[in-house]
């Protein structure tokens, strides 16, 4: 609903990615974490014989999606921006989670 409509915004202005791994210190464990997960679960599925798709943190547009460029973190301007950003990224996460 809302909560997705509001992430899906932030995505189309933003580089999720990029903003967690400039503010979050723990987004490289978390990362390394949710991929460990992801492939554990791939090789569980291939063992049954099914198959199984890797979602990526923030993935969108698929396998064929173009790769999304890096914030300007240089620019000391935008940092306010950025942080606001990255702040309304995590309340919709909290708020996702809470909901599930």
């Amino acid at each position: 609903g809302m909560i997705a409509k509001a992430y899906r915004k932030l995505d189309e202005g933003f580089n999720i990615e990029s903003l967690k791994r400039e503010y979050n210190p723990n987004f490289a464990e978390q990362l390394k974490k949710k991929r460990e997960k992801e492939a554990k679960k791939k090789k569980e599925a291939e063992a049954k014989g099914e198959v199984y798709i890797v979602k990526e943190f923030g993935a969108k547009g698929g396998l064929n999606a173009a790769p999304r460029l890096e914030e300007d973190f240089k620019n000391k301007k935008l940092h306010p921006i950025f942080r606001e950003a990255y702040d309304l990224v995590e309340e919709i996460e909290m708020r996702q989670k809470e909901l599930e």
